[in-house]
């Protein structure tokens, strides 16, 4: 099944939609680096907080980085991002302002009809020292598709931090009185 790329918006953000067949993922970079959509057959399945879409937040380059992030408080956009482990380590109990809400480059790795491989990279963090790069593949050949995460310690202090990936689903479904939504996990389990 062919693959495609295309730059679009999502929700009121700029994004890029990642399509194979009845599957499309929406990558949203400037918050946070996150997987904004994820469509089957036209269904999204990622839940989103109806109140923030569309919202970009400036986080700003200025020293009052943790100041910033306590007036923002805990912003729950929905998606799938990659925040930084132990939670319990997190300075303030809100996760870190330029890893969560900032916004992230965006490189093309990888663009043919087999395979689209996009690299979202976020700056380096000014509370952890700590860089983010979230590597989602889509290939025409796979039954799935592929999140990499990279942790990258652009401090010179040695730290601790592992990935943790967390995303969030919807609960309701659009189709009415179907109770719940399945996403086949092969080709073998596809209904049509």
């Amino acid at each position: 099944m062919r693959v495609e790329l295309e730059r679009a918006s999502h929700k009121g953000w700029e994004s890029w939609h990642l399509r194979r067949g009845p599957l499309e993922l929406v990558l949203v970079p400037q918050v946070g680096g996150r997987i904004m959509g994820m469509k089957w057959q036209g269904l999204d399945l990622a839940f989103t907080q109806p109140e923030r879409e569309g919202i970009v937040e400036h986080v700003g380059r200025d020293g009052a980085v943790r100041a910033r992030k306590r007036e923002l408080g805990f912003p729950l956009w929905g998606g799938d991002k990659t925040w930084l482990a132990p939670q319990s380590r997190w300075t303030d109990e809100l996760p870190f302002l330029d890893l969560d809400s900032g916004p992230y480059d965006l490189a093309i790795d990888q663009a043919t009809h087999e395979r689209v491989q996009v690299s979202m990279v976020s700056p380096v963090c000014r509370e952890t020292g700590m860089r983010i790069t979230r590597t989602v593949v889509l290939s025409s050949s796979d039954d799935e598709w592929r999140v990499i995460h990279r942790l990258t310690n652009a401090s010179i202090n040695e730290v601790g931090w592992g990935a943790w990936e967390h995303g969030g689903t919807t609960r309701e479904s659009v189709s009415a009185g179907q109770s719940g939504v399945t996403v086949p996990g092969r080709r073998k389990d596809v209904r049509k």
